[in-house]
């Protein structure tokens, strides 16, 4: 396990305990398949190295070897160059000037164990700023202080409310702010000098929110692989026939006239805590560091065991059966680990499963 709990990890432990020790105790995940990506991970990626790419270097392009690392699909790499290049049209410059933050932020927990938040961007407001929200009705005032800039991507189909209700109990703010909050009173953030004067109370989080068009990407289903595949990853093969990306072989059906396509939205919000919940928030997150080290202590006197042993003398941590399978996700979604779960099998010799990339490059305890 690694010697700091960050929000992706916190996230893992509400969704399912079994699920975060294999990602951060047994270091394994799904490997993604060969074929062209256009998932909401990609995207988001994709956009998020646009954007950097833009406030670092003037460039709103997306740099090639993200493009190269991801192997997004035409449809997903066309949408992202437009979302990133409409949300620049949309916020062309800033009225503060954006501190980068190079290196994920600590905070005290336990011994032995740190909070730990990356933030790409933050600054400083000295006074009261009216900001344009993009969102009829929804007005945005900065407090004097600090605060915390982000992006993210949504899909139209989230309604504005539902998803502004789903930040009211989003961790990741709080990881955020607790870290940014401690480096600030120490007095510096990656070499940067606070001085006294400015207050040290972070006020929370300016979302920067690009809302992805329901856009129309034909796909076929393979027969033998029982997936989905884009329609782009469909290989001419011999006699008529399509190979999808792992070789099976079909007539495809021919594609669908041209769909209206819809145009993307840009919009801001606020989300902000008070001391008394960001205190609130420290106690729950150093409640969860202990019993994710009372997981390890008991993973490692099992270590020996059959999985299907050690799932039956896990009545400490149950795994969250609720959440092995998503029903409301297209083609119901099923959890990384539901196969291997279901019928016993350990990750660690399974070639679908790889190594986990630790992305703050820290040494596991």
């Amino acid at each position: 396990m690694p010697n700091h709990i960050d929000y992706s990890q916190y996230k893992t432990w509400q969704f399912c305990k079994w699920a975060w020790y294999e990602k951060y105790v047994l270091g394994r995940r799904k490997r993604w398949p060969n074929n062209m990506r256009d998932d909401a991970l990609a995207i988001g990626s994709m956009v998020h190295a646009g954007l950097e790419n833009w406030y670092k270097n003037a460039d709103f392009t997306i740099p090639q070897e993200v493009v190269d690392k991801i192997n997004p699909t035409p449809e997903a790499l066309r949408l992202c160059r437009s979302l990133v290049y409409g949300y620049i049209q949309t916020y062309p410059r800033e009225n503060w000037e954006l501190i980068r933050c190079e290196q994920p932020l600590r905070f005290k927990l336990i011994e032995g164990r740190d909070g730990l938040a990356k933030i790409d961007m933050y600054f400083y407001v000295p006074e009261e700023l009216r900001v344009e929200s993009g969102v009829p009705g929804y007005e945005i005032t900065l407090r004097p202080g600090w605060w915390i800039q982000e992006y993210k991507t949504k899909s139209q189909s989230t309604g504005f409310a539902e998803w502004m209700r789903s930040w009211t109990t989003n961790m990741q703010a709080d990881f955020q702010m607790l870290a940014l909050g401690e480096q600030i009173r120490k007095g510096f953030v990656e070499n940067v000098d606070i001085p006294n004067k400015m207050p040290t109370q972070v006020n929370g989080l300016l979302v920067n929110v690009l809302d992805k068009p329901s856009i129309y990407v034909p796909k076929r289903k393979c027969p033998e692989c029982s997936e989905y595949f884009n329609y782009s990853a469909w290989v001419p093969a011999e006699e008529g026939l399509f190979a999808c990306p792992y070789g099976h072989k079909k007539k495809l059906k021919p594609l669908d006239m041209e769909k209206e396509q819809a145009q993307p939205n840009y919009f801001r919000v606020i989300v902000e805590r008070t001391a008394e919940q960001l205190d609130v928030s420290k106690y729950q997150i150093a409640k969860v560091v202990g019993e994710m080290s009372e997981m390890e202590v008991w993973g490692e006197r099992c270590a020996d065991l059959p999985l299907t042993r050690i799932q039956a003398l896990s009545e400490d941590f149950p795994p969250n059966k609720e959440h092995c399978m998503n029903l409301g996700a297209k083609w119901a979604q099923e959890c990384e680990f539901f196969r291997p779960h279901t019928y016993g099998i350990s990750t660690l010799d399974n070639i679908e499963y790889e190594d986990t990339e630790d992305y703050v490059g820290e040494v596991v305890a």
